[in-house]
């Protein structure tokens, strides 16, 4: 795992699908309003019906991202909050990013890359979503 920080301030968390080991193991702290867990598990394992509960939760107005590189490369280049380029990955097939904090953009540079995006809260348009720099 892999932790993209600047002046304290978490920016975003890598984790390869490699790194997954048996079970079910997240990622990103407790406290953190944005993880992700791997499962990891042989056939025949049962996963109990379950309802998730209400319960309180931290409210973040911010939109947080997660990506999961399915196929191809991306370079990804991480910013402080005064937009100036801190920290660059190239995210692989296998990889996964949340994005906490600070700025982000990305190049693809394979042909054909797929990706998921995952966030919190319904996309409206980039004019209510985005700042562009």
């Amino acid at each position: 795992m892999q932790r993209i920080e600047h002046n304290g301030l978490l920016l975003a968390i890598i984790v390869n699908e490699a790194e997954f080991k048996g079970g079910m193991e997240f990622y990103g702290s407790e406290d953190a309003p944005l993880q992700f867990g791997s499962c990891v598990y042989n056939q025949g394992k049962v996963l109990q019906p379950h309802i998730h509960k209400v319960r309180g939760r931290a409210l973040y107005h911010k939109t947080l991202e997660c990506l999961y590189i399915i196929r191809g490369e991306i370079l990804a280049t991480f910013y402080s909050l005064s937009k100036k380029p801190i920290n660059e990955r190239v995210l692989k097939s296998g990889d996964c990013v949340m994005l906490y904090d600070g700025g982000h953009g990305f190049e693809v540079l394979e042909n054909d890359t797929v990706f998921i995006e995952v966030k919190n809260g319904a996309y409206v348009s980039v004019e209510d979503d985005k700042e562009k720099f």
